[in-house]
């Protein structure tokens, strides 16, 4: 098994439990504590995204090349991007459109898993041996070779 295919299946793995926690936390946020179902949702969405960071950056990525804080600030910048188009899609799908509020959060988080995953896998967490080395480096390590 290649690594590209251990990361996304990892990558799986760890969606597919966020996603049933951000079901959860938004139905127990609306059926259980009586929150509106927006805000039942974007509670689950701060849930998941300090989840999902934490899984990315340790598991499915395992990538410690770049500071934790850069990672941070890119995962913080895509997440907020994706987070607004999924919020966007969620009141779109149950607002406008009066689709139940469950399945319109189902559709959203759905449609987003596949760029997500790109996104981080190219710009938030590469890998250091997806970077290939410039002419002047293979150059550097000839010469030291000699």
């Amino acid at each position: 098994m290649t690594d590209r295919t251990r990361k996304f299946i990892r990558y799986g793995l760890v969606s597919l439990s966020v996603f049933f926690l951000s079901i959860g936390v938004t139905w127990l946020g609306h059926e259980i504590l009586h929150f509106s179902e927006e805000a039942a949702y974007g509670i689950a969405l701060v849930l998941a995204f300090i989840c999902m960071f934490i899984l990315m950056r340790h598991y499915v990525f395992r990538v410690s090349d770049q500071g934790a804080k850069t990672q941070l600030t890119l995962y913080l910048t895509s997440s907020v991007a994706f987070r607004l188009a999924e919020f966007a899609g969620f009141l779109l799908l149950h607002t406008l459109l009066d689709v139940y509020y469950l399945l319109a959060v189902m559709l959203v988080l759905s449609t987003s898993w596949i760029a997500k995953y790109l996104v981080n896998r190219h710009i938030v967490f590469p890998s250091s041996t997806s970077h290939k080395p410039h002419a002047e480096d293979n150059a550097i390590v000839r010469s030291t070779e000699d």
